[in-house]
C-alpha cells in the first residue's frame, strides 16, 4: 500500500490510471469512420467464443493476503 501512496496516478485515495492530453484526431480516426458508416456492420465471429462463469466462491472464501481478480471483458 506504501508503494502506491507513493504513485503519481494516487490522489484523494484512489488510483487514477489516465492520460492528461488526450485528444480525438478526425482524420487519423477517418478510416475508422468510413468502414463503421460504409461497410456491413453486422459482424460476428465464425466460431462460437468460449464463455466461463465466475466462481464467486473462490473469491470470498480466497484468504485476506491472496489477490483476488475478475477479468470482465468490455462485451459482458
Amino acid at each position: 500500500m506504501e508503494k502506491i501512496k507513493k504513485s503519481a496516478q494516487y490522489k484523494d485515495g484512489k488510483f487514477l490510471n489516465y492520460k492528461d492530453n488526450y485528444e480525438i484526431n478526425f482524420f487519423k480516426n477517418l478510416p475508422i469512420l468510413w468502414e463503421f458508416l460504409v461497410t456491413d456492420n453486422d459482424r460476428k465471429p465464425n466460431v462460437e467464443l468460449p464463455t466461463q462463469n465466475v466462481d464467486f466462491s473462490q473469491i470470498i472464501n480466497a484468504k485476506s493476503d491472496e489477490l483476488k481478480v475478475t477479468w470482465v471483458g468490455h462485451s459482458s
